[in-house]
């Protein structure tokens, strides 16, 4: 849950880096987006969804290949 605290300091990053303000409503969304975003990247793998993405893939080294241009 984001408190008043969270989107203040949200609205004075956001003030800082684009350079103007946003209101309340606008900060409360952005953050709630961006806190969900970082939750679904971040989500570490647990041993049975690796494997299962090992075994897909066929191989570790196919994991490691480059996608070629």
């Amino acid at each position: 849950m984001l408190t008043k605290k969270d989107i203040r300091d949200f609205q004075a990053l956001f003030n800082k880096l684009f350079g103007f303000a946003i209101s309340d409503e606008a900060a409360r969304i952005k953050l709630s987006c961006l806190v969900r975003q970082m939750e679904i990247i971040y989500k570490p793998l647990t041993r049975p969804e690796y494997d299962k993405y090992v075994n897909e893939n066929n191989s570790y080294e196919q994991i490691k290949t480059p996608i070629s241009k």
